[in-house]
């Protein structure tokens, strides 16, 4: 279980996918530019926000989209121990307020103090779906697409990229009919799925 919404996780994931802590951080910082979609965890204290960036971090660590690394060992290992020990040990070295990220008044802590980053790729990734259909293979979202200032449970105000989804990605028809059913801002550009969603 997690605090955020699944178009949130989608959003973050592919937002981020690839960067650094960094670069996710900004998904829960006090004064954001240009968060999408947005979130009221950047409207609460420091230890809240960093609770909740803590949280998604678990989520994708346990998913398997993610492994921890020391930053400044060589070769640059992946952490050991259990997901909560690995936490603990960001938890740990995290400052205890915003002005603690910032050096020369700029927000470099997670470049130049922080001792573990991400990796997102390695031999034998294999992450597990966000929600039922979901192919971690694929990118849904457009890179194009913009929230619309809606926070909103359903799909149906977003914008995702053609043609991504194929039958084969699902386990049988009726999963797919019944995914494209409810989700019907999945573009898909197959006559059979619109043969089965009928």
């Amino acid at each position: 279980m997690t605090r955020f919404t699944t178009e949130q996780l989608l959003w973050m994931l592919e937002g981020a996918d690839d960067s650094n802590l960094d670069s996710i951080w900004d998904y829960f910082d006090a004064e954001p530019t240009a968060i999408e979609p947005p979130m009221e965890i950047v409207s609460l204290p420091f230890e809240e926000r960093r609770e909740a960036f803590l949280e998604l971090l678990s989520f994708l660590l346990e998913k398997g989209y993610i492994r921890f690394a020391w930053q400044w060992k060589e070769g640059e290992p992946y952490l050991t121990g259990s997901i909560p020990e690995q936490i603990q040990a960001l938890r740990e070295a995290l400052p205890s307020n915003d002005e603690g990220l910032l050096l020369n008044d700029l927000p470099v802590w997670f470049f130049s103090r922080c001792p573990i980053d991400v990796v997102w790729a390695w031999p034998g990734r294999n992450p597990e779906p966000l929600f039922p259909g979901h192919n971690p293979r694929y990118t849904y979202i457009d890179p194009r697409a913009s929230w619309d200032g809606r926070i909103d449970p359903e799909w149906s105000h977003w914008k995702f990229t053609p043609g991504r989804l194929r039958l084969d990605d699902f386990s049988s028809e009726e999963v797919a009919s019944a995914f494209w059913k409810a989700h019907p801002n999945y573009l898909q550009d197959t006559p059979l799925i619109e043969r089965i969603i009928e």
